[in-house]
């Protein structure tokens, strides 16, 4: 909501900066592409990304709490 409401936030056209574009890959993960998801295949798609801070099992370890919530 502060982002919607700030005023330094209007009227801006989107980036075109390449390095912030989303991963075409990510883009079109599907829940059965998340759960699946390798070890490797992490590294590949968070490759100098914060999430390689909180790592694979960091990030199977949320995958998990969100399942739980949903139920």
């Amino acid at each position: 909501i502060c982002q919607q409401v700030c005023p330094h936030n209007q009227n801006l056209s989107p980036h075109k900066e390449e390095n912030f574009l989303l991963n075409e890959r990510l883009r079109t993960m599907n829940k059965e592409d998340w759960k699946n998801l390798t070890p490797e295949e992490f590294d590949q798609l968070f490759e100098a990304s914060p999430l390689q801070r909180s790592g694979y099992r960091g990030i199977l370890r949320n995958l998990k709490a969100l399942e739980k919530k949903k139920q």
